[in-house]
């Protein structure tokens, strides 16, 4: 069994997109308790914190023009791949540190750099995690209330891929 975990791509706060579906979502939590996680995807933040995981993750990011232009950030193509070359690095280099989130912070900053300035403090770093006895004792109805959640934003991306279609 893998002890670091490694996700990256597109996403939302109930999960991460793949091949024009969900591919980690709450029904993956059990796999992913326990272990080094990284998580880069947009708002994975909420995941995160929703299901009490640890590791490396981050809020919005903007990783292509369209993010930029929609969150106001005015910026050329070559600043976006500047971006998105040290932010690989920057994580490459981080997570196996005993401070990864130290590192990963050091190595990606820009005061220059348009979209690294607006993406460096939209990373995070869980390393425990607490559970609520209140939220133990319903648990059944979080369930049920993230389910509804990732079926309603599941149901809002399949309305925007057909739009785009």
């Amino acid at each position: 069994m893998h002890d670091t975990i490694i996700m990256l791509g597109h996403g939302f706060h109930g999960g991460l997109f793949g091949h024009g579906k969900v591919v980690i979502n709450s029904t993956h939590v059990d796999i992913l308790k326990n272990k080094k996680l990284v998580g880069i995807w947009c708002f994975a933040n909420f995941f995160f914190e929703r299901h009490g995981l640890l590791g490396i993750y981050s809020d919005m990011i903007i990783s292509e023009m369209d993010e930029a232009m929609a969150f106001g950030v005015d910026c050329t193509y070559d600043e976006i791949n500047q971006s998105n070359l040290q932010f690989a690095l920057a994580v490459r280099d981080s997570i196996q540190e005993d401070s990864p989130i130290e590192t990963f912070k050091q190595m990606y900053r820009s005061n220059e750099n348009p979209v690294i300035r607006w993406n460096q403090d939209n990373f995070y770093y869980a390393y425990e995690t607490y559970q609520l006895e209140e939220l133990e004792n319903n648990e059944q109805h979080i369930m049920d209330y993230n389910a509804m959640e990732e079926q309603w934003e599941m149901d809002n991306y399949n309305e925007i891929t057909n739009e785009q279609q």
